[in-house]
C-alpha cells in the first residue's frame, strides 16, 4: 500500500507491545526507554505516512473482563513485568493523544477507533487483525506489513477463538479442538453463534461459561460513548 493514501488519516496504535519492548532494553535508562519507544512510534508515522497519531495502553488489571472472570489471564499471574514498564506508558501518554485505559483495554478502543473514518489500526495483536474489518498495519518485526481481514474472517477469526480457547489469555475453549478442527467445524454454518452454543451444550458447558467467553473474546464491546455492553442471547 502506498504510504501516500494514508496521508489523511490518524494512525490508531494499540501501543502495549512498543512499550513493553522498550521496558526490555536492559542498558537503557528510564527516560531512554521512552525516547526508543517514541523513535518507533515516529518510525511507524513516517512509514505509514499518516497525518497524526492516537497511543492506547491498558494499565492495571481492572479491566471489565476480570469482573466477568476472575481467572482470566491468571496463567500471567507469576510474570513480573519488566522494569519502568508503566513510567514509560505514562510519558508516552504525555507525548501523543491517545489513553490509558482501565475500565477496558487498550485492545477494546483500538477496535473502536478503527471502526470510525480515516483511520488506520497499528497492531501486532491477533485478537485486533482478526476481529477488525479492513486493512491494518502489522508491526511484529517479522511481519512489518499491511495485512487485510474481511467481514467474514473477521467473523469467523471469533467464533473460532470460542472453540479453541485462547491460552494465551487463559481461556478454554473446548476440549480437543485446536485451530484446523474449529475451522473445519464452522465451515457449513449460518448462524455462528447458534452453532458454537449448540457445541458448547453438547460438552456439558453451561450459558454461563458460554456467554463469559464470549465476553472476555470479543472486541467489540465498547459502544460509541466507550461503554461496555455485554454480551447476552
Amino acid at each position: 500500500m502506498n504510504p501516500f493514501m494514508n496521508m489523511n488519516k490518524t494512525l490508531i496504535v494499540d501501543a502495549d507491545s512498543i512499550a513493553f519492548a522498550a521496558a526490555l532494553q536492559e542498558d537503557l535508562d528510564a527516560h531512554e526507554k521512552v525516547e526508543y519507544a517514541k523513535s518507533f512510534v515516529e518510525n511507524l508515522l513516517t512509514h505509514t505516512g499518516c497525518k497524526s497519531v492516537e497511543l492506547y495502553f491498558t494499565i492495571g488489571r481492572k479491566a471489565f473482563r476480570y469482573k466477568v472472570d476472575p481467572t482470566y489471564k491468571a496463567n500471567r499471574k507469576g510474570l513480573v513485568s519488566p522494569k519502568n514498564l508503566q513510567f514509560i506508558k505514562e510519558e508516552l501518554n504525555k507525548l501523543y493523544p491517545g489513553e490509558l485505559c482501565q475500565e477496558y483495554e487498550a485492545d477494546d478502543i483500538v477496535v473502536l477507533r478503527g471502526k470510525q473514518k480515516n483511520t488506520l489500526v497499528a497492531a501486532m495483536d491477533k485478537d485486533v487483525i482478526g476481529q477488525l474489518v479492513g486493512t491494518h498495519f502489522n508491526y511484529h518485526h517479522k511481519h512489518w506489513c499491511y495485512e487485510t481481514t474481511s467481514k467474514k474472517e473477521a467473523e469467523v477469526f471469533l467464533w473460532q477463538q470460542m472453540i479453541q480457547g485462547d491460552s494465551i489469555d487463559g481461556i478454554y475453549g473446548i476440549d480437543g479442538m485446536g485451530k484446523v478442527k474449529a475451522k473445519k467445524y464452522l465451515e457449513d454454518k449460518v448462524d455462528y453463534k447458534k452453532a458454537v452454543w449448540e457445541l458448547y451444550k453438547k460438552v456439558g458447558k453451561s450459558k454461563t461459561e458460554f456467554l463469559n467467553n464470549l465476553n472476555l473474546l470479543d472486541m467489540h464491546m465498547l459502544n460509541k460513548k466507550k461503554e461496555i455492553v455485554l454480551n447476552d442471547f
